[in-house]
């Protein structure tokens, strides 16, 4: 059952990166190909945000590690994340929460914010 559980996280994280890099062409790149980042920020560093975006979840204040990555992300970015509808159904983020994000941590709210 464990196994499970770790060969889905895996393969949901492998449809991330490709979601991710498949978005990124152009100018509105999400992915730096250098260093595997997304938005500035590595998915572990991402990762550190999960429970307090995650649909259903109840709403958790982000943790120091969460803003602390969060400080370094290239936020106008993360605004095309919004409206994903497969990373949002993948990740179960509530993209509400999500863009509320920056301003729980004392961080500017990204372009999107406000739309």
């Amino acid at each position: 059952m464990e196994t499970c559980r770790k060969t889905g996280a895996i393969l949901a994280l492998s449809l991330l990166m490709v979601a991710v890099a498949a978005a990124g062409g152009g100018g509105g790149r999400l992915a730096n190909d250098e260093d595997n980042s997304i938005c500035g920020l590595s998915v572990e560093e991402l990762m550190t945000c999960k429970e307090a975006v995650t649909a259903g979840g109840h709403n958790n204040p982000p943790s120091t590690l969460c803003c602390t990555a969060l400080s370094k992300a290239k936020l106008p970015c993360l605004c095309n994340f919004k409206n994903n509808d497969v990373l949002i159904k993948t990740f179960k983020i509530n993209p509400a929460l999500a863009v509320a994000l920056p301003a729980k941590c004392g961080l500017p709210p990204p372009p999107c914010a406000a739309a």
